[in-house]
């Protein structure tokens, strides 16, 4: 709400994150990959189309089993110069974690984003999901997401970090019981790869209010800065 409001008085969605940021003393930056408005729109293994984000992330039920087979915006829009600049001076991207489709392909589709990833002399790590997702991610294993993920960007992740600590039994009956499942690493040598502990130990706990679906398990984040950190050197 904040943010709509200061992009309501500042005129644009760049300046509205620069202000917040501000005010909330954030440490690092956060850009707008387009300053242009547009949607997101899944064609699907059957041929239909939904258009928007949250019917993407949020798939009806008859959704749930089909897969994305193609992710494209709706009214073509380009990658801002300051995202731009950050790839070219950064000394490493890092995708992931989060919904293959929905979050980190939306930002892939903006035209300008995978050739700037393609041209940045930075190290391109991915960091693996734990758990499929309904509508978008059912069924495919690790190499199935690198797959895609070489597909949509043309460039092969120079590391892939995944977990390899179980999932506790009480996540994963629930998960079960929706049709979900912790993705299989079959992984080859092709890759750079690095397997270690990087699981939060507490079950997620959902806000008052939040009626989003939301992971139950997620990445431990000081593992996580811990490991890709040691990428650097």
């Amino acid at each position: 709400l904040l943010l709509v409001a200061l992009t309501d008085l500042l005129g644009s969605e760049t300046e509205a994150i620069k202000a917040a940021s501000r005010v909330f003393r954030v440490r690092g930056q956060v850009l707008p990959v387009s300053n242009e408005s547009t949607h997101l729109k899944a064609t699907y293994d059957d041929g239909v189309v939904v258009t928007g984000e949250h019917d993407i992330d949020e798939p009806t039920e008859e959704r749930e089993s089909h897969r994305i087979v193609k992710l494209e915006l709706e009214k073509p829009t380009h990658v801002s110069a300051d995202v731009v600049e950050a790839l070219q001076s950064a000394d490493l991207v890092v995708m992931g974690p989060g919904d293959l489709y929905a979050s980190l392909f939306s930002i892939c589709v903006v035209d300008g984003v995978p050739e700037a990833i393609q041209a940045s002399r930075a190290k391109f790590v991915y960091i693996a999901n734990l758990m499929s997702r309904p509508g978008q991610t059912r069924g495919m294993q690790l190499s199935d997401y690198l797959t895609e993920i070489e597909s949509e960007v043309k460039r092969i992740p120079d590391h892939v970090i995944v977990n390899t600590t179980p999932l506790p039994d009480a996540i994963l009956e629930k998960y079960e019981y929706e049709g979900d499942y912790p993705i299989v690493d079959d992984l080859t040598d092709r890759y750079s790869i690095v397997r270690g502990d990087f699981l939060e130990t507490e079950e997620v706990k959902k806000k008052s209010g939040d009626v989003l679906k939301r992971a139950l398990i997620r990445h431990d984040g000081h593992k996580l800065a811990k490991e890709i950190l040691k990428l650097l050197h």
